[in-house]
């Protein structure tokens, strides 16, 4: 199992008040330091977090798109690190056969964890509580027994995860959570010297697993993020795993984006509850 470190710097900062340009600060830093831009990490919940950071990096200090190999989702991390090609993950068109094989009617969209709503087709409704049991490491009972979604039976999602993972290994297929499981047992981890984790809030057991992995040999670590935002923890967010990281705290208290007098206001509607 692998331990936390206790030297990690974490920083809180609700929204707007500047968690990217301290994450770019960060980079200058270690840049400034004679720190190689291939030997930084910059880690991100979402796409959108991940491409954001290496774009203003890239602007900010002039670098190429292939000069920042490790600004990344933590998934497009893993799939790289294990020289992983597109087609070894499961398409469409196999989320549809195996509602066939099951008897269940499936949408066919592919699970990430930015999406998913109870209105979905129960066949995704179940792929996405085995999933969930995955990236929570917990049993598919306690799945079951979290789940507000009264059409679930602990049997029947038993049955969808047994032939979930055979099809998998009949077709030599990966989803998106077998490629985070297969990083923590044979994935590289590459000589880096310091790691920023954006999004902190938002990662889930088995990602903060990975980023454990990451940052064992790592110089200098940071993960930023605002546990008051913690808005994916209906698909697996683990927000006590970033409370609990052990080091130096410090608080991002002025926002850029918000003006006094909405902020005042905000203020006095949230005391009430």
């Amino acid at each position: 199992k692998m331990i936390s470190r206790s030297d990690w710097n974490i920083i809180f900062g609700p929204p707007g008040t500047g968690k990217t340009t301290f994450g770019m600060s960060f980079v200058d830093q270690q840049l400034s330091k004679g720190i190689g831009p291939n030997e930084i990490a910059y880690l991100a919940f979402t796409r959108k977090a991940a491409i954001e950071a290496r774009t203003r990096a890239q602007e900010q200090f002039d670098f190429g798109p292939k000069d920042l190999p490790y600004f990344k989702t933590i998934h497009s991390f893993c799939f790289h690190q294990l020289n992983l090609n597109t087609n070894a993950l499961m398409q469409k068109s196999n989320w549809l056969e195996l509602g066939d094989i099951l008897g269940l009617e499936v949408s066919g969209q592919s699970l990430n964890e930015e999406a998913y709503t109870l209105g979905m087709p129960l066949g995704d409704r179940l792929f996405f509580l085995d999933n969930l049991a995955r990236i929570k490491q917990e049993s598919l009972e306690h799945a079951v027994s979290d789940t507000i979604d009264d059409d679930i039976s602990l049997t029947e999602l038993a049955l969808v995860s047994k032939t979930l993972k055979s099809y998998k290994q009949k077709h030599n297929l990966l989803d998106f959570t077998d490629i985070l499981e297969q990083y923590l047992v044979s994935g590289s981890v590459p000589k880096l010297k310091a790691l920023f984790v954006d999004e902190a809030q938002d990662l889930s057991k088995l990602q903060w697993a990975v980023i454990h992995k990451v940052a064992e040999n790592v110089g200098e670590i940071y993960a930023a993020g605002d546990d008051d935002q913690a808005i994916y923890r209906w698909a697996g967010a683990s927000v006590g795993d970033f409370a609990r990281l052990r080091g130096k705290r410090r608080v991002l208290s002025k926002s850029y984006r918000v003006p006094d007098a909405v902020h005042s206001l905000a203020l006095r509607v949230s005391s009430n509850i």
